[in-house]
């Protein structure tokens, strides 16, 4: 297997077939780096050893199997400290085989200097390649820049602003940090225009109190008062509320309010006008639709809240890694989502030592 030149240190990343129902092209797959990362759950310490503080971050590559062919790489977070990272990897181009596992190899090396080219935080054009063209938003939910705001990975910037600072406040999350709202006020309003059409909307969510009667978790408003797309919670019932009619819809029931899990929607409309069809999931389970959705008078929505209402409650809960997609996203790409999200997709290898030196250096007298 070819070497990356000049690099000194890899680790080789398998991605489970197994998890992959159909080939996935530009998906993005979080690398998480700890003392227990991957499946099985693997010491890989040894990249926090090499690269010694936070500044060496970007002294990282990662490549597609052919060990050369690089992969773009956004940083969520960083910790030397705590020996912790949270990575996204993709590409435009790149796929992810069903038939076969996918490797990928993780370099890292402080003698190199930053991979600018490849790596980068969020925002950085590095970082908005790992993001294919219909998200039209992820927010990784920590706050950033300050505790008022988070940020949209994608090269749109629909930054999310919060109703102040710490309100909600940030919190430990399923993937690094998430946002935990009160239920009283908090709110993340992420003000862009979405068009009605087909979305698919993922978050991960915890809840160890379960939920408020009507508790909003999402909100698609319009500019007319109370014009838009909720979904309430009340004692682990799901609804959808249109405020064209004020029409509260049952969807169905979960199987589980508490702890963490990974939820999917999914909205269809016709003409940009109507919702004609909705579908959704926990944990890639799908739930079962109790009632049929459809409304007309809506084209677009102004704005996406997490965590608040125009007309209901707001939500005590904490929220994580959400994001919009334009389209529909496949069964495949939601279980991989799934698997990704809790750290069961990847499994790590042992460090190998190659490339260029550090070579001993040899006097010989004679």
């Amino acid at each position: 297997m070819s070497w990356l030149s000049g690099w000194r240190r890899r680790i080789k990343l398998t991605i489970d077939h197994d998890d992959i129902d159909a080939a996935l092209s530009w998906f993005p797959v979080l690398v998480y780096l700890s003392t227990s990362s991957g499946i099985g759950g693997v010491d890989v310490s040894c990249v926090f050893d090499e690269l010694e503080s936070d500044d060496n971050r970007k002294k990282i590559a990662v490549t597609k199997a052919d060990g050369v062919t690089q992969l773009y790489v956004e940083i969520e977070r960083w910790d030397d400290a705590n020996e912790v990272a949270w990575l996204w990897v993709s590409r435009n181009g790149w796929a992810i085989a069903d038939d076969a596992d996918t490797v990928i190899y993780l370099y890292y090396d402080s003698s190199k200097p930053d991979n600018g080219s490849y790596v980068g935080d969020t925002n950085s054009t590095p970082a908005e390649n790992v993001w294919d063209t219909s998200y039209e938003l992820v927010a990784h939910a920590r706050d950033d820049p300050d505790t008022s705001h988070v940020k949209d990975s994608t090269s749109n910037n629909n930054d999310g602003a919060k109703t102040d600072a710490d309100e909600p406040v940030e919190a430990a999350g399923q993937i690094d940090k998430a946002q935990a709202f009160d239920g009283t006020d908090d709110e993340i309003d992420f003000g862009y225009p979405v068009a009605l059409g087909e979305l698919t909307i993922e978050w991960w969510m915890k809840s160890d109190q379960g939920f408020g009667a009507y508790s909003t978790i999402l909100e698609f408003v319009s500019a007319a008062a109370y014009i838009g797309f909720h979904i309430k919670s009340a004692v682990g019932e799901w609804y959808l509320r249109l405020g064209v009619d004020n029409v509260r819809r049952f969807i169905g029931g979960l199987a589980d309010i508490t702890g963490w899990h990974y939820y999917v929607l999914y909205l269809a409309g016709s003409g940009q006008n109507d919702i004609d069809n909705s579908a959704h999931w926990q944990d890639n389970s799908q739930l079962t639709n109790s009632d049929t959705v459809k409304t007309g008078g809506i084209t677009a929505w102004d704005e996406f809240v997490v965590g608040g209402g125009e007309t209901y409650g707001f939500t005590d809960c904490v929220i994580d890694e959400v994001r919009v997609s334009s389209g529909a996203r496949t069964a495949a790409w939601r279980k991989a989502s799934y698997e990704s999200g809790r750290d069961d997709l990847l499994a790590f290898g042992s460090e190998e030592k190659g490339g260029i030196g550090p070579f001993p250096t040899h006097f010989v007298i004679r």
